[in-house]
Formats: structure tokens, C-alpha cells, sequence
């Protein structure tokens, strides 16, 4: 089994800002933080990364405070998060599948973006963050690899300058599964249990909001209606009430005829605020729509596509509580 792929500066930068806004799930605690600052990597296992001829996949569940939160990942790979790729493998699809700790890749992929940062001077922003300068003689490439490190297998993550040679490497210890063992699918949710979809783009930052509110207010209730509005309401300590209001929001049921009852559902503000990261990220200029999507009594979809079109999207699924009289 072999893999290898090339990547240019920015899309190197893209992946780190993925990974990370994913990591920002587990730091739940001081020790667990420390550890992933000290690259100690106490995520090791738990993320499953499945690369095919078309696609890279990515799937990963919160542990800790953030149990019962998931994340999935589809990108697509040439002209997309790979400049090329080649994968030699006898799964179907020609497809490879790894477990790999989050905490050892977001390592990796920050030195090496700080890395190129320093030597390329590339600053990624916009669309033209994902076109390649190959006129700059400082340009250098980055190289995703399966190999063998003292006999572990490793995702290797190295810079090449244009003659070939390594400047920067990382070997992450990975385990390599069988492919048809393994499951990645975005949250499955029935189209008619989705009640809202409410666009949260760019100009719409809810995590600076409830960023404000998450050391008085550990839930928050969301409600939303067909006649366009999306109010958060979150009770502190008992001595203040927050409210706030936004427009111009899409209800799945249009102008069908179904059912025009507002939607409210209750989550933790942190863990929200946690899936809102990308909002303040290099992801964000990245950022084609992004959408809450409301599933009453049942969960909460944070669903974001990415620009151009073609390159793909990433989504977060979050748990809701049990709305108490003294929410309804």
C-alpha cells in the first residue's frame, strides 16, 4: 500500500486551519491542552482519514465535554486540497484508510505552514489563495506520505524546495485499517425532520455572540421560524436575560404549505461556540455559505461549503438538551 501527494503552500494552510478548527473540540481541560501544546499528542487514535482517487475524507467524534459531537470532512483532491496524488492500493476504489491522532497532524501542519510562511512570504486569502505560483523560485512544495519509521507506520509530512530537497519533515504514527471496515458519512438526518436552514456566513459571526456568553451561560436556546427570524435566548445566573435576533432566514418548507411552527431547540453554548471556530480562521475566507440547520429533538447541524464549489465542505453535528418548562 503507498501514498503520496503534493501540496501547495495554500492548500497546506487550508488543511491546518481544518484540522485545527477540528481539534478545538477536545481541548476540554488544562492537561489535555498541555498535551497537545507539548506535542505529546492525546489524541492519538480516534480520527479516521480515508484518501480514494476523488475524494479525502475525514470523521472524528468529540470525547470529553464535547461527547456526542461529530465531524466530517469531504474534500475533493486534484484541483482541489492536492496539487497531485498517487495512491497504490488493493481496496476497492484504489482507496487507503488510516486512524490518526489530530494533535501530532495540527503539529505538523502549523510548523510547516509557519515554515513556508517565513521562506515563501505567501499569505493565503481569498480564491487567489488557492492558485499556484510557479514562477517564484523560493516555491516549495509539500509532500503527504505513508511510510515506515522504525518500522511504524507514519503519515510523513515534508517540505521539498524545487530541487528536491527536504527541509522540513514530521512523521505522525498512524494505524492503517482495511478499508471496508471502515464507516465515514456525514450525520444522517431525514430531510423531513430538518425544520430551518439559517444562513451564518461570513457577516453573520454568531461564535463572537455567544463567545460573550458562554461564562454566564453554559446552554443557549435557538428558535427559529418560517417567518424569517432566528432569536438566541440564553438565561445566566437568574439576573439576566439575553436576546438576540436575525433576519432574512430560510425555512425548508418555503412556500410548500408545511408546517409554519417555530423550531427551538437547546445546546451547550461551549461546545457551539467550539464548532464556530472556522468563523475565525484562515478557513474563513475559504467559506462559500454556511448553514444551521435545525433538526427538532433530535440535533443540531453546522454545515459549511467551501469556495470554489469544487473543493468541498465540512460539517459539525451537535447533541441538544431537554427544553424545561422554563425554556418553552
Amino acid at each position: 500500500m503507498r501514498f503520496k501527494a503534493k501540496l501547495a503552500p495554500e492548500q497546506v494552510s487550508l488543511l491546518s486551519s481544518l484540522v485545527g478548527s477540528m481539534r478545538r473540540l477536545y481541548e476540554g481541560s488544562s492537561s489535555e491542552s498541555n498535551k497537545v501544546a507539548s506535542g505529546q499528542g492525546y489524541l492519538t487514535g480516534g480520527s479516521i482519514l480515508k484518501v480514494d482517487s476523488k475524494k479525502v475524507l475525514i470523521s472524528t467524534s468529540g470525547k470529553g465535554d464535547a461527547d456526542g459531537v461529530a465531524f466530517y470532512c469531504e474534500l475533493t483532491t486534484r484541483d482541489g486540497i492536492f496539487l497531485e496524488h498517487r495512491i497504490d492500493s488493493a481496496a476497492p476504489d484504489n482507496a487507503i484508510a488510516m486512524e490518526i491522532g489530530l494533535g501530532e497532524f495540527r503539529v505538523a501542519l502549523r510548523s510547516i505552514v509557519a515554515n513556508l510562511e517565513t521562506n515563501n512570504g505567501f499569505h493565503a486569502s481569498g480564491e487567489d489563495a488557492m492558485k499556484i505560483s510557479t514562477n517564484n523560485g523560493r516555491h516549495t512544495t509539500t509532500v503527504l506520505k505513508l511510510a515506515k519509521r522504525e518500522g511504524v507506520p507514519c503519515l510523513c509530512v515534508e517540505t521539498l524546495t524545487r530541487d528536491g530537497v527536504v527541509t522540513l519533515s514530521h512523521a505522525i504514527p498512524v494505524r492503517v485499517m482495511r478499508v471496508d471496515e471502515v464507516d465515514i458519512a456525514p450525520p444522517y438526518v431525514s430531510v423531513e425532520d430538518f425544520h430551518s436552514g439559517v444562513p451564518i456566513g461570513v457577516d453573520r459571526n454568531l461564535r463572537f455572540i455567544l463567545e460573550r456568553l458562554q461564562g454566564d451561560c453554559p446552554h443557549v436556546c435557538l428558535e427559529t421560524s418560517a417567518a424569517g427570524e432566528l432569536t438566541l435566548k440564553s438565561d445566566g445566573d437568574g439576573s439576566c436575560s439575553v436576546r438576540t435576533f436575525f433576519g432574512k432566514t430560510k425555512s425548508r418548507h418555503g412556500n410548500s404549505g408545511g408546517s409554519r411552527e417555530p423550531c427551538k431547540i437547546k445546546v451547550d453554548t461551549k461546545i457551539l461556540v467550539s464548532c464556530l471556530q472556522w468563523q475565525q480562521s484562515g478557513i474563513v475566507s475559504h467559506v462559500s455559505s454556511a448553514l444551521l440547520c435545525f433538526a427538532e429533538d433530535e440535533m443540531l447541524v453546522v454545515h459549511v461549503a467551501l469556495s470554489p464549489s469544487s473543493l468541498g465542505f465540512f460539517t459539525y453535528s451537535l447533541p441538544i438538551h431537554f427544553l424545561s418548562d422554563e425554556d418553552l
